[in-house]
């Protein structure tokens, strides 16, 4: 497995040469993104974790698309919560971290408003 991060566009992870996830973010206005690479490897470690210790059909040992797709989800949450502090020695809340994992769940971003998004330039990267 290969994850790439896009900043504000999320993240994709390839297994095998494939795209097996896109992984979409919320569009915020950063402060910071000092630390913001860490946060995300956190926030992945964190979800991929949680999911193979919950995950009632694990297989020790392996890795599991899912559990990536659960790492990733945690990652862009961490990640984008980090560039809305000031420096990277502040860390988001794990309330906040949630919230924001729970918003791009819900109102994950589509293809369709991502296309608006950039052709009216509101994307910086």
């Amino acid at each position: 497995y290969i994850i790439v991060t896009s900043g504000s566009k999320g993240a994709c992870a390839f297994h095998d040469g494939e795209m097996i996830h896109d992984q979409k973010t919320e569009f915020v206005n950063p402060t910071d993104p000092t630390g913001a690479g860490d946060a995300f490897a956190a926030g992945f470690l964190h979800g991929y974790l949680s999911y193979q210790a919950e995950s009632k059909d694990k297989v020790d040992h392996m890795i599991t698309t899912e559990a990536v797709k659960a790492g990733m989800q945690w990652a862009c949450a961490a990640g984008t919560c980090s560039v809305m502090v000031q420096g990277a020695s502040v860390p988001s809340k794990k309330e906040s971290i949630e919230r924001m994992l729970n918003n791009i769940l819900v109102h994950g971003l589509n293809e369709e408003k991502w296309g608006k998004m950039m052709s009216s330039g509101r994307v910086n990267d």
